[in-house]
């Protein structure tokens, strides 16, 4: 397994210097390099549709690129090591999708990620389709390959992550894009419905534990005299309540848990093809974010030093990101902002926005932490 060389200059954002007369430079030359495209695009179309196409998505991938370097500065300065965007330039094409990845990857490349699926998971062909936005989880395995491999070699964890924080700046690397592609090809349609129907059976089981339990309560109740039964039915009430808000958290945590087994199962091959190994997932779910909750500082501090796959999700959602710790230092490998080194206990708030955001849009939101080994 070799290293791969880098898109953009191996020398890492933080060890730059003008930095913010960069990065509004970048943003300034990007933004006219994509007018300049945007223009090229519509005088092409005269001659070429599929020319004036090519140059449009080169054009969108150049705003959004610049715009995300400038966010990404100004909301993390000093902690940034290197900016990364979550994307890639997709060229239109007139052939099938599986055709137009062949020309783009190479057919050698693609034959071998055909060989991945199981029956329970299968691959569906025609799910194949490239990835412009959204390369989280290629991204992310990616980058884990690469850190494991420098630490390996005998790098230090902070000199491994500036040597692989320059690999994304100028988006997804290949192997990324394509590991993305299979992966959201994979269908857990059959592993998803099991669990369902799982939980479905777990949860009906204790409404019927706690209705059993209500009775009995009631019958009780009307056995006693009445100038004492106005203190039971309250401590009834209070009771029901407590358990009615475990079977509530219960639920939530079954359901968090049911969604990760499953979505680790239908992972598997695709981390394989990294040559990654990873541990069961630790997770924290909640049905809020509305205020910090000190118990989410608690369960990244009890971590131990490693390189995690940390994922948010949600309903319909999941965002991957890498979660390297050592020393009481973190970095986190966000595709949709680059890497970022902080101290504890810095990044427990820093992480929680992120879980707040995908909160926001998607509603109850897990983060699960599943620490990384090479095979």
């Amino acid at each position: 397994m070799f290293f791969t060389v880098n898109s953009s200059s191996s020398t890492p954002f933080c060890d730059k210097n003008c930095k913010a007369v960069r990065v509004i430079g970048k943003f300034l030359k990007g933004n006219v390099y994509a007018l300049a495209l945007l223009i090229a695009s519509l005088v092409c179309r005269i001659f070429s549709k599929k020319k004036s196409e090519i140059l449009y998505s080169m054009a969108g991938f150049q705003f959004n690129k610049g715009g995300h370097c400038l966010t990404s500065y100004f909301n993390y300065k000093s902690a940034l090591i290197d900016f990364s965007y979550n994307g890639c330039v997709i060229p239109p094409s007139s052939s099938t999708e599986l055709n137009a990845i062949r020309r783009r990857y190479g057919s050698d490349v693609v034959d071998y990620w055909l060989q991945i699926g199981t029956e329970e998971i299968p691959l569906k062909l025609d799910k194949i389709k490239r990835a412009e936005h959204g390369v989280c989880l290629g991204m992310s395995l990616d980058f884990i390959e690469q850190y494991l491999l420098r630490i390996k070699a005998g790098c230090l964890p902070l000199d491994a992550i500036r040597e692989v924080s320059s690999r994304y700046v100028n988006g997804a690397p290949e192997k990324a894009q394509v590991a993305q592609i299979f992966y959201a090809a994979v269908c857990s349609a059959q592993l998803i419905e099991k669990e369902k129907t799982q939980l479905d059976h777990s949860l009906n089981e204790n409404e019927s534990k706690i209705k059993l339990w209500l009775k009995e309560q009631q019958d009780e109740a009307r056995k006693l005299p009445s100038d004492q039964l106005s203190e039971r039915l309250n401590a009834v009430s209070l009771e029901l309540k407590t358990r009615l808000k475990d079977f509530k958290e219960k639920g939530l945590s079954m359901k968090i848990c049911g969604i990760a087994q499953v979505e680790e199962q239908r992972q598997v091959e695709v981390c394989n093809r990294f040559g990654l190994h990873f541990d069961p997932s630790q997770i924290y779910a909640t049905d809020t974010y509305a205020k910090y909750d000190e118990e989410f500082g608690h369960f990244i501090n009890a971590i131990p030093d490693g390189c995690y796959r940390g994922i948010f999700r949600a309903k319909g959602y999941a965002h991957a990101t890498v979660l390297i710790k050592w020393n009481d230092n973190y970095c986190l490998f966000d595709p949709n902002k680059g890497t970022l080194v902080f101290e504890s206990p810095a990044i427990y708030k820093k992480l929680w926005q992120i879980g707040k955001d995908c909160f926001n849009k998607h509603g109850i939101c897990s983060f699960s932490v599943s620490k990384a080994s090479l095979i």
